[in-house]
């Protein structure tokens, strides 16, 4: 499986993205899937503009990423790809309704707004993203909270639990 990584990220491709996971897993190509992003072409190539030498960023809108997942684009010889959204509600879309079959799904940054529970120092969720995490728990899909691949990971889950949320 060329997808080797999904992360939820609201900072997309930063130095952290682009200097820690990309080497890890030896990512060639970068999905970023943001309805925003995507519609915008001025952050649509400021996020091009931030890939490492060598690695190609596609931008897609949400629905355009669950197509491409559907038709197998995903699946190419030789590239390896990390998909990046900026919310759990969005990972759950792509993942369910793509049929895309994973294990696991990197948690590494999310703000805190207001409405939102701060989970652990860099990662706030709203109600509607509890219940996104509460249905990949039902599918199976381990959440480990890591900024970065050489820090300790994490069960999301647990840290959830431990905040009285989940």
């Amino acid at each position: 499986m060329p997808i080797k990584l999904i992360r939820i990220d609201d900072r997309y491709i930063h130095g952290q993205v682009t200097i820690g996971w990309v080497r890890h897993y030896n990512i060639n190509e970068i999905w970023v899937v943001d309805d925003k992003i995507a519609r915008n072409p001025v952050l649509k190539e400021l996020q091009i503009a931030l890939a490492p030498p060598n690695t190609t960023v596609r931008v897609f809108h949400v629905q355009e990423a669950i197509d491409e997942l559907r038709k197998g684009s995903g699946d190419r010889p030789g590239v390896n790809i990390m998909i990046i959204v900026s919310n759990a509600n969005d990972c759950l879309k792509v993942v369910k309704e793509s049929g895309l079959k994973i294990n696991w799904v990197n948690a590494g940054q999310s703000a805190w707004r207001q409405g939102r529970i701060i989970v652990v120092k860099n990662y706030a969720v709203d109600p509607a993203e509890i219940n996104a995490f509460k249905e990949m728990r039902k599918m199976g899909i381990k959440v480990i909270y890591q900024m970065l691949p050489d820090e300790q990971p994490q069960d999301f889950y647990q840290l959830l639990q431990k905040k009285g949320v989940l």
